[in-house]
């Protein structure tokens, strides 16, 4: 989503190196994540605090139902959250709706 665009705070990433999402109960799997750049990492909440990391991404819910998936996640270093909702066209995922908020 482009909204999310300038919330992705540059420098705070770059001392990371990586996008960092939080390992949960909504992401548990051991997978590899990927996006141009920069590169993605998984990481248990033990491994964030011992690096001090501040930036990353918490998925809260992921739901998947037949043909429609919900997504809420935060991203607490911006103080923003979003909730999505998806449906599946011909094996590609489309956005339906949804909710971004800043607190």
């Amino acid at each position: 989503m482009p909204e999310l665009q300038k919330y992705l705070n540059a420098e705070v990433i770059d001392k990371n190196k990586n996008l960092i999402i939080l390992k949960n109960d909504a992401i548990n799997g051991e997978f590899d994540l990927g996006k141009f750049d920069p590169p993605i990492d998984l990481l248990s909440k033990d491994q964030i605090v011992k690096a001090d990391i501040k930036a990353f991404i918490e998925f809260e819910k992921i739901s998947l139902k037949g043909d429609t998936a919900d997504v809420y996640f935060k991203y607490d270093i911006e103080g923003v959250g979003c909730e999505a909702k998806y449906f599946l066209v011909n094996c590609n995922w489309r956005l339906s709706s949804k909710r971004l908020w800043e607190n």
